[in-house]
């Protein structure tokens, strides 16, 4: 009965760490199938999509933010574990902002131009937010690793910008 006492503590701890983890998990696995959606709409070409694909992505991420900044913080191991959801997001931020990219000039002839640099301009802010509680979640450890991912997403969507400029 001691052992039992002695070790519920860390029972409770490790499952509610382990629970933070997949509310972290969830919040960037949805957005990431938002972003896709976002870069099928590029390469589709269509303005109706575009539009609402992009809005969708970032009410996406702007109802992240809250449940990001009430997550307790993570432990080091499940650090590292959420780093493959980071990278997975990474790869798809930059194939969709690739993409909106090298279609400019069809989104140009859409009329979308300006409203879509608009869209990418309120997506990058909420992925400084979002950004930002994520990494206060991580340990100090690999903080400069989470903040260096944000940076480069923020990168991406920053070169989207001078693009539609």
């Amino acid at each position: 009965m001691r052992f039992a006492s002695a070790i519920l503590p860390f029972t409770l701890l490790a499952t509610s760490v382990v629970g933070q983890l997949t509310v972290l998990r969830g919040v960037l696995t949805d957005i990431q199938a938002d972003v896709e959606v976002y870069g099928d709409a590029f390469t589709a070409g269509s303005g109706p999509d575009i539009t609402a694909s992009g809005n969708e992505l970032l009410a996406t991420a702007q109802a992240g933010i809250p449940i990001v900044q009430g997550a307790t913080a993570i432990g080091l191991i499940e650090a590292i574990q959420l780093r493959s959801t980071i990278e997975s997001l990474q790869v798809s931020v930059d194939d969709t902002y690739g993409t909106a990219v090298s279609q400019v000039a069809v989104v140009d002839a859409l009329g979308l131009k300006a409203a879509t640099q608009a869209a990418f301009i309120a997506q990058r802010a909420t992925v400084a937010t979002l950004g930002a509680a994520l990494v206060s979640k991580v340990p100090a450890l690999v903080r400069a690793t989470a903040q260096g991912f944000v940076d480069e997403i923020d990168a991406t969507i920053a070169a989207a910008i001078a693009a539609y400029a």
